[in-house]
């Protein structure tokens, strides 16, 4: 189906779902949404404090690697739970307020793919809803299990296109990006990439949603929805938690 001047298209072969015309990566312009990751901090911890327990369940301690981590606020949580941590952020202004959190040496300002960290040093790596943004997720993966140790564990969050709350809304879905997402993966379909890539898929988790001021507006019904569809464990964002092979 299409969305304003893109259509989102699905591989009959692999599944995958991809925007076309491919959109093109704009860092530049994107200081309104991390701001609002500060505006919304209390919030934003909430979610990244979920999503930290998560990991702890099967990575507990280590080094930890956060792509995409905007202003570092899962960065802070998880040094603050023991971990060491780096970050690799490709905006301009969100890396600058996560160093002045972290520290300018935790903290790179790149591309993933530039990134060039030492091959088996991070215990885990994060793609906490960042991976649909890849014009080549196949590669990211593969850069990812090249710098995690053995037995090192990947983390993806994104927003679970093949959910019921997705096939209702269709392009009206609030999770919907076409200008930013390149990618569309779902609960089936991602931990299946995963596989073909190398790694041992340990958990899908369905996730509850979260509604940041960039997400607005978002009316009362869809909210209520959003909290019955929870109810029968049909939330529209998934965890997806790996092993390298």
């Amino acid at each position: 189906f299409r969305k304003g001047p893109h259509s989102i298209e699905k591989c009959s072969s692999c599944g995958i779902s991809r925007t076309f015309p491919v959109p093109k990566p704009n860092y530049a312009g994107e200081k309104e949404k991390h701001l609002n990751y500060l505006l919304e901090r209390k919030k934003v911890e909430g979610f990244m404090e979920e999503l930290l327990e998560e990991v702890k369940k099967f990575k507990p301690s280590g080094k930890l690697l956060d792509v995409g981590c905007s202003v570092g606020i899962l960065l802070e949580l998880a040094e603050r739970s023991g971990y060491s941590v780096k970050g690799v952020e490709p905006s301009r202004i969100a890396a600058a307020e996560a160093k002045k959190a972290l520290g300018k040496k935790a903290v790179k300002e790149a591309l993933f793919e530039d990134s060039g960290f030492p091959p088996r040093y991070f215990d885990l790596v994060v793609f906490n809803h960042v991976f649909e943004h890849f014009q080549e997720p196949a590669s990211a993966l593969k850069e990812a299990k090249r710098i995690l140790r053995k037995k090192g564990v990947v983390v993806i969050g994104v927003p679970d296109f093949e959910s019921r709350l997705a096939g209702i809304k269709k392009q009206n879905w609030v999770y919907l990006n076409p200008e930013e997402h390149v990618w569309h993966f779902g609960h089936k379909i991602l931990p299946a990439l995963l596989s073909r890539n190398g790694f041992r898929v340990l958990k899908v988790k369905i996730n509850k949603p979260f509604f940041p001021i960039s997400l607005n507006p978002f009316i009362l019904f869809d909210k209520i929805f959003y909290q019955f569809l929870l109810n029968w464990r049909e939330g529209d964002t998934i965890i997806v938690i790996a092993a390298k092979k």
